[in-house]
């Protein structure tokens, strides 16, 4: 598995997204923002493939990126959730269709053409090149 990379912090957007400002914010609630972001970003990592080396922070992905990781740590954030027998938040569509898009740019990316001529291609399902 691929090692994840933690590209944001919390001044990223997520406190603003979330509502706070820093006089209101407690080591505890910047402990768990962190905590929920780098969640989020190994999710939407997870999901879209392994970093190499610049990919997330391209033009183009970057916003992207940020959008979908912070919507997630804010889902994360805000519908804490414990071990139990009520039904279980699901993955909210903002970050699902921008998972999708992340994934398609992600695809575009492995069918480049090297400067031999040749196609590269890699198998995303295990991120072998």
């Amino acid at each position: 598995m691929a090692k994840v990379q933690f590209y944001l912090t919390i001044k990223d957007g997520l406190e603003d997204l979330l509502g706070y400002i820093d006089d209101d914010l407690t080591e505890e609630m910047k402990t768990r923002m962190i905590t929920c972001l780098n969640a989020a970003e190994s999710f939407v990592q997870g999901s879209v493939g392994p970093d190499d080396g610049n990919f997330y922070q391209k033009n183009g992905v970057k916003n992207l990126y940020t959008v979908a990781c912070n919507s997630y740590a804010a889902t994360l954030f805000t519908y804490a959730s414990t071990i139990s027998v009520r039904r279980v938040n699901n993955v909210d569509d903002v970050c699902r269709s921008i998972i999708g898009q992340l994934r398609g740019k992600y695809d575009a990316k492995d069918d480049e053409v090297n400067n031999d001529g040749t196609e590269h291609q890699s198998d995303i399902s295990n991120g072998v090149n």
